[in-house]
C-alpha cells in the first residue's frame, strides 16, 4: 500500500518547525546583543553615607571615576579612605544587582508564535 501526500506534509510541517525555531533564535540572539550593549554602558553611582565621596563603578565593579568633596579635605584621612571603601563597595553591589537583572532577562524569552510548540 502507498501513501501519497504524507511525507509532503510531513516535510513542511518540519520545514514550518525549523523556520519558527530559526526566527526565535533571532529574537534571542538580537536580545542578547541588545544586553550586552547595556552591560557595556552600564554605570552605578554611590555616595559616601557622609557625603565626601561619589564613585561610579562599571558593570564589573571597577571604579571609572571618583569625586571628592571640599569637605573631605579639612578631616582625617581615615575618613576619607572609609568614605571611599564605603561608596565604591556600595556601587559594586547595585552594579552587580543590576548585572543580575540584565543576566537573567537572557533566561527569559520573548514569545514568538509557535516556537514552544515547535520545541516539543
Amino acid at each position: 500500500m502507498v501513501i501519497t501526500g504524507e511525507p509532503a506534509r510531513t516535510d513542511e510541517m518540519l520545514l514550518e518547525q525549523v523556520d519558527t525555531l530559526l526566527m526565535a533564535f533571532g529574537v534571542r540572539r538580537e536580545r542578547m546583543r541588545e544586553l550586552l550593549d547595556d552591560l557595556d554602558r552600564l554605570r552605578v553611582e554611590a555616595v559616601s553615607d557622609d557625603g565626601l565621596v561619589r564613585v561610579v563603578v562599571d558593570a564589573d565593579g571597577a571604579v571609572v571615576r571618583t569625586e571628592v568633596g571640599a569637605a573631605a579635605l579639612t578631616g582625617p584621612s581615615e575618613a576619607l579612605g572609609a568614605a571611599f571603601t564605603e561608596a565604591a563597595r556600595e556601587a559594586a553591589a547595585a552594579a552587580r544587582g543590576r548585572c543580575a537583572e540584565l543576566l537573567a532577562l537572557l533566561g527569559s524569552h520573548v514569545p514568538v508564535a509557535g516556537a514552544e510548540a515547535a520545541l516539543r
